[in-house]
C-alpha cells in the first residue's frame, strides 16, 4: 500500500495507490492505463488536500521543496494523514533526498523510484482535469485567488 505525494502551487495532494504497479510500468499497457483518466483514477486515489496559505506560503514551500527541505507545514501533513500505523504503508515521493527528511524527522516509510515517478506523471498529466471535478470548497477559493492558474 502506497501514499503519493504531490505537490502544485495551490498545495499539498496526497493520493492513494490501491495497485501494486511495479511490474508493469515496463509493460506497453502501462501507457494506455496512464492516460486513460478513468481507469487511472479508479486505481489511484485522492486522499488529502492541504492549500498553502497565501502565495508566499505557497512560494516559501516550493522553494524549499526545490532545495530537497521539509518544511513544517509538509511534515506536519504528512505526520497528520498518515497517523495510523506509518510503518504499513509506503509514502512515494519523488525526490530522494526529500524522502530521507520525511523518514528521519516523521518516521514514516518512503520509496523513491522509477515506479513513484512514473505514478506522479500520470497525476500531472491528469492534473487540469482532476482539479475540474475536484469540488472542495476551499480548492475553488484558491483556484480564484491564482490569476495565472
Amino acid at each position: 500500500l502506497m501514499y503519493l505525494l504531490f505537490e502544485n502551487v495551490l498545495g499539498y495532494f496526497l493520493f492513494f495507490c490501491l495497485e501494486d504497479f511495479s511490474f508493469q510500468i515496463t509493460t506497453s499497457k502501462w501507457e494506455t492505463f496512464i492516460q486513460n483518466y478513468n481507469e487511472f483514477f479508479k486505481k489511484i486515489k485522492f486522499r488529502a488536500f492541504i492549500p498553502f496559505n497565501t502565495m508566499d506560503h505557497a512560494l516559501k514551500n516550493i522553494l524549499l521543496l526545490s532545495k530537497s527541505c521539509l518544511s513544517n507545514f509538509l511534515s506536519d501533513f504528512l505526520f497528520t494523514q498518515i497517523k495510523i500505523n506509518p510503518q504499513k504503508f509506503l509514502l512515494g515521493i519523488e525526490d530522494s533526498k526529500l524522502a530521507t527528511k520525511i523518514y528521519e524527522k516523521n518516521n514514516i516509510q518512503v520509496i523513491s523510484n522509477e515506479l513513484v515517478v512514473e505514478i506522479i506523471r500520470g497525476i500531472r498529466f491528469h492534473f487540469e482535469k482532476f482539479l475540474q471535478n475536484f469540488v472542495h470548497l476551499g480548492l475553488r477559493k484558491n483556484l480564484n485567488n491564482l490569476a495565472f492558474f
